[in-house]
């Protein structure tokens, strides 16, 4: 979805510099593969997975998302599931959850 597009370039803005998108929108049939959930917002096309590319500083863009939740009204996994990337979705619910 478009709108997940342009959430993806204001983090990037944000940020400051390029981040790995390690996945966006996913039909059923990879969402199954990947092991996504059956509901994944993957499949809606309202999630990312992103990662800083030097992944030394995981934890700093994760703790810096995190911060970012209620400015942004998004939801994010919590990172303790999410160790090489960070789960950020355009939909409910809009705050760190588990998975």
């Amino acid at each position: 979805q478009e709108v997940t597009i342009r959430f993806a370039d204001q983090v990037r803005r944000e940020w400051g510099g390029p981040l790995y998108c390690l996945s966006g929108a996913r039909c059923e049939t990879h969402n199954i593969k990947v092991g996504g959930a059956p509901k994944s917002k993957h499949v809606q096309g309202l999630a990312l997975d992103l990662a800083p590319i030097n992944p030394d500083r995981m934890k700093e863009f994760q703790d810096w998302c995190a911060e970012r939740l209620p400015h942004w009204s998004v939801g994010m996994e919590n990172p303790k599931f999410t160790t090489t990337w960070t789960h950020l979705q355009l939909a409910e619910p809009r705050r760190l959850f588990d998975p």
